[in-house]
């Protein structure tokens, strides 16, 4: 409706509850409309401090995961390269126990790995041992052969002295 004044206004009924009067309360729609803009002005301010708030603390949370989860990431490299495995505790229980367990698992790889490289080299010495034997045994049979195929003692002596030199380089 319209004030006495002519401007715009919103009114609103009531009875009193104790009397029962009945009145009627006009507010110019100015006054009201001000009322309201100011509320939503204070709510969308308290909504964006709240939002700023949020995305500070998602932010700090999320840098207190990224470096325990770039320290993981750094172990798991190590751990593919064969490299040794170092990883610092970092306060987040979940992965602290899997960085623990990264470190160990490298621990276990470097000794297993040492261990098969000792193995390879003491069959390497082996088989050399082996090839070595071999060939005496070689040399010992091809003197023999040589042996009960001649009768005189000289060239016995002949075969034996040519293939020592030939064999074992004397």
């Amino acid at each position: 409706s319209r004030s006495l004044d002519g401007s715009a206004a919103t009114a609103f009924f009531s009875t009193s509850p104790n009397y029962q009067w009945a009145f009627i309360i006009g507010v110019p729609d100015a006054v009201l409309g001000a009322s309201l803009r100011r509320s939503v002005l204070e709510a969308g301010a308290i909504a964006i401090l709240l939002l700023l708030l949020a995305g500070t603390a998602a932010v700090l949370v999320g840098r207190r995961i990224a470096v325990p989860a770039r320290r993981l990431q750094r172990a798991a490299e190590a751990l593919k390269a064969g490299s040794p495995v170092s990883y610092r505790a970092a306060g987040v229980a979940e992965f602290d126990v899997v960085g623990a367990t990264l470190a160990d698992a490298g621990t276990r790889l470097l000794e297993a790995d040492q261990a098969a490289q000792r193995r390879e080299q003491e069959r390497e010495a082996l088989m050399w041992r082996m090839q070595s034997q071999l060939a005496r045994m070689d040399l010992l049979h091809q003197i023999t052969r040589a042996i009960g195929d001649r009768l005189d003692l000289a060239s016995l002596f002949q075969i034996v002295c040519n293939s020592i030199e030939r064999e074992l380089q004397v």
